[in-house]
């Protein structure tokens, strides 16, 4: 081995140490996932740099006051804290006092389950906090939630049964299922101005709860959202409100509600609930059924967008009822004139309801409209073509229906036969029981008895009065006192008295019976005779009877009637 080779080889050694050193000293960083502690907090890596993060995964220390930092250092790395990972501090058995960073954007799932903290100050960074974050921290007391936090997810705070009071951030838009469920001294509630998604059951059961302030916004709120609530009396909607299915179920104490302008109610918003008035202007839409299980409800006050109340009653554009409501006192109602179509559910569950009277427009009766009416016996029905029936599931089975004479046979080949106990038929008109006059021979008098609506029903006045036909009858032993025509006119023939019984049947096919008793005298003179018929008033009959207009006569016949003179004219083509 000669001296030069020795040379280089101690030059190639000295080379690989320098090199073996250099290396030695570059600093190495930890890989994203790897996990290290600093002061009892655990962390692992979630990003390697631009910036390098990380997110805190656990708590060995005991120390019951954390304060997290917003940067820690590890293995000559600086890495932000961004989140609290899940389950990191769940059911730590000493942990009172936690302070979240301004660097920190996530509080996952389960963060703090089941701890004892009582005092929580979050950083304005922090945008979300996680499913159960705080669920079943009994001793949290109060919470800020900053402007930086849009969403609380489900069961948040769940269970935190001495919460007694939130401060809601100005961006928070969505508080999840069940976000507050339990919290049970939380005694009031105020979401501020901006717009609020509040989802099923994110208050239920906070039985302290007395008010809830909904700001300028408005909000959506959902199934059940304060549901059992017992002790709310105020709600407050300063903005519009979209309303989901019973939000106040066995909200016991809260008896009103007044909805701003462009506010809706959809599903079945407010059943369940103790509701006894309820107010609106300029709804943006009203769902059938969205009084369903509203038992208390008693007066309905909507205007504007189409809507109208009356008397309490709900309609649209005035032809259809959407709801009457089901706390109402009154055992009897009239189903207003212009009303043409009754909604889904219009009527469920109004138990004090007794007898209902539908006038002569209804058209179309949907299916539950009087579902669960139990003290329902009796139903009025006056239309002229028969409407559709509905079910009356959970109604009595000796509910009767009356029509007006004539129509029976029409509904009894309807779905109003096996969905009523019975049928029956009611007058629409009243005439007189017996006509009485008198009589010389040789005189004539028009049968024309006075007919009137029945006064029960004064909604029929111009829609029932036409008389269709008229039959007279006359004993046989009267036919030598008096002659009498089809058209009801007597011509007295003998001294003596004649009685007889006439029939009338109106446009729905009703029969009404009458009675007439006429005693003819036999005295001459003047009186008998008249006087200068020609210029006496003529009066005009058509063959049915009724009297005319002369002006208004078209070709036909008819009976002309001066002084005591009767005879038919012919008005010509």
């Amino acid at each position: 081995m000669t001296e030069a080779y020795i040379k280089q080889l101690n030059m190639k050694k000295l080379l690989l140490f320098i090199m073996t050193m250099l290396i030695a000293s570059i600093p190495t960083h930890a890989a994203v996932g790897d996990e290290f502690e600093i002061d009892g907090l655990k962390y692992a890596v979630t990003s390697e740099g631009n910036p390098a993060t990380v997110s805190v995964t656990g708590y060995t220390g005991e120390p019951t006051t954390v304060n997290i930092p917003e940067a820690v250092t590890f293995q000559d790395q600086e890495y932000t804290v961004v989140e609290i990972h899940s389950q990191a501090f769940m059911y730590c058995p000493s942990l009172t006092d936690v302070t979240i960073p301004y660097s920190v954007r996530i509080i996952g799932k389960m963060a703090f389950t089941g701890t004892p903290i009582t005092n929580v100050i979050i950083g304005e960074s922090v945008e979300f906090i996680g499913d159960s974050a705080f669920e079943g921290c009994k001793n949290l007391t109060k919470i800020s939630i900053p402007n930086s936090v849009e969403t609380i997810g489900k069961m948040g705070f769940s269970g935190c049964n001495s919460l007694k009071e939130i401060d809601f951030g100005e961006n928070l838009n969505l508080i999840d299922v069940a976000a507050f469920i339990g919290c049970s001294s939380l005694t009031k509630i105020d979401f501020g101005d901006n717009f609020t998604n509040i989802l099923q059951a994110a208050f239920e059961d906070c039985t302290s709860l007395t008010e809830v302030r909904i700001g300028k916004s408005g909000a959506t709120i959902d199934d059940e959202a304060f549901a059992s609530c017992e002790s709310l009396t105020d709600f407050i909607m300063e903005g519009p409100v979209v309303m989901h299915d019973d939000p106040f179920n066995k909200c016991t104490n809260l008896k009103k509600l007044d909805f701003p302008e462009g506010s809706s109610l959809r599903g079945s918003a407010l059943a369940g609930s103790s509701v006894t008035e309820i107010s609106m202007k300029n709804p943006k839409d009203i769902f059938d059924g969205a009084f369903i299980g509203c038992y208390t409800l008693e007066t309905i006050n909507v205007e504007g967008s189409g809507y109208i109340s009356i008397d309490g009653v709900l309609f649209l554009n005035g032809a259809l009822l959407i709801q009457y409501p089901a706390g109402k006192k009154n055992e009897t109602y009239e189903v207003p004139i212009h009303v043409a179509e009754i909604s889904e559910y219009a009527f469920f569950g109004c138990k004090n309801l007794k007898k209902l009277t539908l006038t002569p427009h209804v058209k179309e009766i949907r299916l539950s409209a009087f579902n669960n009416c139990s003290s329902l016996e009796e139903i009025y029905a006056f239309p002229f073509d028969v409407p559709t029936c509905p079910e009356f599931k959970g109604c009595s089975d000796n509910m009767t229906l009356y029509v007006p004479f004539g129509m029976e046979d029409k509904y009894d080949n309807s779905d109003w036969d096996y969905r009523v106990g019975s049928i029956r038929g009611i007058p629409t008109l009243e005439i007189p029981e017996v006509i009485s006059k008198e009589l010389h021979v040789g005189e004539t008098f028009l049968i024309e008895p006075d007919i009137v609506i029945n006064p029960e029903f004064p909604f029929l006045h111009g829609l029932t009065t036409e008389v269709k036909e008229w039959y007279f009858y006359t004993l046989p032993e009267n036919t030598e006192v008096i002659t009498i025509e089809d058209n009801g006119v007597v011509t007295a023939k003998n001294e003596g008295r004649a009685i007889g019984e006439y029939m009338l049947i109106d446009e729905y096919g009703g029969e009404y019976y009458g009675g007439f008793d006429i005693t003819v005298t036999n005295e001459a003179g003047v009186d008998s005779i008249g006087s200068d018929e020609n210029n006496a008033p003529a009066e005009y009959y058509n063959m049915n009877g009724i009297r005319v207009n002369p002006k208004s006569l078209t070709p036909g016949i008819y009976i002309k009637r001066q002084g005591n003179k009767s005879y038919k004219i012919v008005i010509p083509e």
